[in-house]
């Protein structure tokens, strides 16, 4: 039987997946950090467009990361949910790091 007329019911992500999507996003924003630093530190010197595509892999993989994480923290998830968080964190540190030091 399913819920009443009137109540509420409260969904929430799943967290098998929720966890292994943060790990997921978290790579993609190092990938994507690798890829400023490649394009800011060394003579590499991309077309516009993909300047602006692989830079874009740092602000979805935060992003993603930090969305799906916390979710993925009460579940079968949670190693990858805190790998997500950790990779999100270590990319925002990393981040500053690379701003201060070529700018």
């Amino acid at each position: 039987m399913g819920p009443m007329i009137g109540t509420a019911v409260r969904t929430r992500p799943d967290p098998r997946w929720t966890g292994v999507a943060s790990a997921w996003f978290g790579a993609m924003a190092v990938l994507g950090l690798a890829w400023v630093w490649l394009i800011t530190a060394t003579s590499v010197d991309p077309a516009e467009s993909l300047r602006i595509a692989g830079s874009w892999l740092v602000p979805v993989g935060l992003v993603g990361a930090v969305l799906t994480g916390p979710f993925g923290l009460h579940g079968p998830g949670r190693r990858w949910a805190v790998t997500g968080l950790s990779l999100a964190a270590a990319v925002v540190v990393a981040f500053v790091v690379l701003y201060n030091v070529y700018d």
